[in-house]
């Protein structure tokens, strides 16, 4: 959490108490509190319930909850924002390989998997259309160049690329160093 998001988090909390704390306390006991915490979370251990409000607050990487403690103004983020830059890109399949193609990844390897997470690739889909591959992920971390450098330096992924990239015919029209064209987002709606 960077500086300026921590400061935006101790006015919320200290508004939170200011506005909130002449109001009557909700009718909640503590029993249902903590009945009501369980419910939410099965197995868990609960603490003796404090009153707190719930405050959003919108800062340039995202919106965030946070409870603010009325007893101690104490403020807890309960939701941190994951921004995700979405990204698109196509590629040609070679002819005739398309079978060969949708098997591989029809059962990609853990290894592969595991090597695109730790790169902060989420929701990442391939589709395919008359001999193209459109490809769809979303990226989470904060160096993309960095996490693509570790991505490929993993020997499993490169042994998944030796198996996939002969199967692939890259456009023409693609960006020097590319391998899959590079696509711009014309329109987005969450």
């Amino acid at each position: 959490m960077n500086r300026a998001t921590a400061v935006l988090l101790v006015l919320a909390g200290l508004l939170a108490v200011a506005v909130f704390a002449s109001r009557p306390a909700p009718k909640v006991t503590a029993a249902s509190a903590k009945s009501t915490a369980l419910k939410q979370c099965p197995g868990a251990t609960v603490g003796e319930p404090t009153l707190a409000y719930l405050v959003t607050v919108r800062t340039k990487q995202g919106t965030q909850k946070v409870a603010v403690d009325t007893a101690t103004g104490r403020a807890t983020v309960l939701q941190s924002p994951v921004r995700a830059v979405r990204y698109g890109s196509v590629i040609r399949l070679r002819p005739g390989a398309y079978r060969r193609y949708a098997k591989l990844h029809a059962a990609v390897w853990p290894t592969v998997l595991a090597a695109l997470k730790r790169a902060n690739v989420r929701n990442y889909s391939i589709y395919e259309k008359d001999g193209y591959l459109f490809s769809y992920l979303e990226y989470t971390g904060g160096n993309y160049k960095a996490d693509m450098a570790k991505m490929a330096a993993d020997p499993a992924t490169q042994r998944w690329w030796s198996v996939c990239m002969p199967l692939q015919q890259p456009l023409k029209t693609r960006k020097p160093g590319e391998w899959w064209a590079s696509m711009k987002e014309l329109f987005h709606m969450d």
